[in-house]
C-alpha cells in the first residue's frame, strides 16, 4: 500500500462513500472491500476513478440535490438581475428616461421575486410568475402593434426583446417552482423516511 496508485485509489474511494447516499451503505461498503482486494495498482485507481463517477452520479440525480441546487440558483440568479437591471436603469437615466424607467421595474419585479422566493417558497414565486406572463404577453404583443412614425425604433425593439425575455424566464421559472412545489411535500416525506 505504498504505491501512490494504491494511496490515491483508496483516497478515491472514500470520497467515493462520502457522496454516497445513506440507502446505498452496502454499495459502498462493497467498494471499499473490493479496492483492498486489488492487486494492480493502475486496475486500482481506475476502479476508483469508476467509483467516484458512479457515486457523483447517484448523488447528482438525486432530487434532493436537484432542489438545493434550485433553492441557491433561483435567488442567486434573480439577485443578479436585480442588480444587472439596476445597474443599466442608472446608466440609461439620462439619455433615455424610458428606457431607464423599464430597466428600474424589471430591478424591482426581480428583487420582489427574490423576497418572495426567500420569505413564501416555490409557490409564491410560481404565483408570481403565472401573474406576470400574462402582462410580458400584453407587452410583447402591444410593442408588435405599435408601429407609429414617431416610435424609437431601437427603442421599440428593446422593449420587444425584454418582453420575449420576460415571457420566456418567468414561463421556466413557473413550471420549475411549481413542479418543485408539488413535490416539495414528496422530498420531505422521503427524507423522513431515511432517517434512522
Amino acid at each position: 500500500m505504498t504505491n501512490w496508485q494504491q494511496r490515491m485509489a483508496i483516497k478515491l474511494v472514500d470520497a467515493s462513500v462520502a457522496l454516497m447516499p445513506r440507502e446505498n451503505k452496502e454499495w459502498a461498503d462493497a467498494m471499499r472491500a473490493e479496492i483492498e482486494a486489488v492487486e494492480d495498482n493502475g486496475e486500482a485507481l481506475e476502479f476508483a476513478l469508476g467509483c467516484l463517477w458512479s457515486s457523483a452520479k447517484v448523488r447528482v440525480l438525486r432530487v434532493e440535490f436537484v432542489v438545493g441546487v434550485v433553492r441557491v440558483g433561483i435567488p442567486a440568479g434573480l439577485s443578479t438581475l436585480a442588480l444587472l437591471a439596476s445597474y443599466l436603469s442608472g446608466r440609461h437615466v439620462e439619455a433615455v428616461p424610458g428606457t431607464a424607467a423599464v430597466f428600474g421595474v424589471s430591478s424591482g419585479i426581480f428583487a420582489m421575486a427574490v423576497a418572495l422566493f426567500l420569505i413564501k417558497g416555490y409557490s409564491a414565486l410560481a404565483r408570481l410568475a403565472g401573474a406576470l406572463i400574462p402582462i410580458y404577453l400584453a407587452l410583447l404583443a402591444l410593442t408588435h402593434l405599435f408601429r407609429t412614425p414617431i416610435a424609437d425604433p431601437e427603442a421599440l425593439s428593446l422593449y420587444r426583446a425584454l418582453a420575449l425575455e420576460g415571457v420566456a424566464m418567468w414561463s421556466i421559472l413557473l413550471l420549475i417552482t411549481a413542479f418543485l412545489a408539488r413535490n416539495s411535500a414528496m422530498i420531505a416525506q422521503h427524507d423522513r423516511e431515511l432517517r434512522p
